[in-house]
């Protein structure tokens, strides 16, 4: 159907960029890999930018735990501006939110050249991982090399506070285990 659309006369004023490339941006964040390498191949004269709004499609497909798009839009050229650090590592925070383990743990996995800050913003994708019950997001990151400077305690426990207001026992309990060590 996308094709079908850019395919008509330019008196339907197709435009594939509408509301800073919205499209590419909707077809990220529903997992339409296919979409996604479509509209990213269109000829340059239409201005298809997958770094629009702040790499909210990387940040979408991040979210919803679309790992094939997000390795997608990260392995694409330079000159695309993907940044998958953008607005303080807020791909890797929504897959911790959204509990999507092996996107954290792509993510993470990236080197260090893409600035991915597992601990950025004192640590927020740990506290909205324990604040949404996601066990196994939790324990990852509290496993990684000491080098990425995880601190279940930052913010004065607020991992530990999070997981006990949104009433996630296991999170709770693993944190509290963690105390005695």
């Amino acid at each position: 159907i996308v094709q079908y659309l850019m395919s008509l006369p330019k008196e339907y004023d197709i435009d594939p960029t509408a509301e800073d490339n919205e499209a590419l941006r909707r077809a990220a964040d529903e997992g339409h890999l296919e979409v996604v390498q479509y509209l990213i191949s269109l000829p340059k004269e239409y201005g298809i930018d997958p770094a629009a709004e702040d790499n909210e499609a990387l940040r979408w497909a991040a979210d919803e735990g679309h790992l094939e798009v997000v390795q997608y839009l990260i392995s694409l050229p330079k000159e695309y501006g993907i940044d998958p650090a953008a607005e303080d590592n807020y791909a890797l925070r929504w897959a911790a939110d959204s509990g999507h383990l092996k996107v954290v743990q792509y993510l993470i996995s990236l080197p260090k050249e893409y600035g991915i800050d597992p601990a950025a913003d004192d640590n927020s994708a740990l506290r909205v991982a324990a604040y949404q019950g996601h066990l196994e997001v939790v324990q990852y990151l509290i496993s990684l090399p000491k080098e990425y400077d995880i601190d279940p305690a930052a913010k004065d426990n607020e991992a530990l506070h999070w997981a006990a207001s949104s009433g996630r026992l296991e999170v709770v309990q693993y944190l509290m285990s963690l105390a005695g060590e």
